[in-house]
């Protein structure tokens, strides 16, 4: 069983402007990074809404496993497809890859799904939270009981692994990404970061 918000992609996107007020901020910036004229494929792409950012002059791509985002994102005429991200030898040809949100719900997977991805295009930019844990002060009895109704339950990956995300702070943040191969760091908050 998933979350409310990750079986219903209207519930999803209110929940997500709720929690990050910052979201247009954040797909602004990543806009501006990738300009015009690109063709952009999106891993773990969810309801897309990258897509509404994007220069008209862009070709836009995305894979989700989620049922429920793929067939939102359709209706809506995106081109978004119901695939695994770590297929890597399918990904289409592209000038910017983009992971937002998803290597916080795919540890331990996350650094190689970063190696792989940058092996497949010109640029990568990737956004997270700094704690995968998104209400931390809170019993975590009570935010296990969170996760599976409101919270980042996704049925791909359980809360333990999910929760082994967190950094305490942005130094931590900055070594992880260097160590990666990132050269841009951008903290559009203390606690979320983009990252080229």
């Amino acid at each position: 069983m998933v979350a409310l918000p990750y079986h219903i992609p209207k519930i999803y996107n209110f929940f997500l402007c709720l929690w990050e007020k910052e979201n247009n901020k954040k797909y602004r910036i990543i806009a501006e990074m990738i300009n015009k004229n690109k063709k952009v494929f999106e891993l773990g792409c969810g309801t897309a809404i990258l897509a509404d950012y994007l220069d008209k002059s862009c070709s836009y791509i995305g894979w989700d496993l989620n049922d429920k985002f793929v067939n939102y994102c359709r209706a809506k005429k995106l081109n978004v497809y119901k695939k695994n991200i770590f297929d890597f030898n399918e990904y289409p040809q592209s000038d910017v890859i983009v992971i937002s949100d998803v290597l916080h719900h795919i540890v331990p997977q996350d650094k190689m799904l970063v190696r792989e991805a940058r092996k497949r295009t010109k640029t990568l930019i990737v956004t997270e939270p700094i704690s995968g844990l998104s209400c931390k002060n809170i019993p975590f009895a009570l935010y296990r009981l969170y996760d599976k109704i409101l919270g980042d339950n996704d049925g791909i990956n359980d809360l333990e692994n999910r929760k082994k995300w967190g950094f305490t702070n942005q130094k931590e943040v900055v070594k992880y990404l260097k160590r990666l191969g990132f050269r841009k760091i951008i903290f559009y908050n203390k606690e979320k970061f983009i990252a080229v």
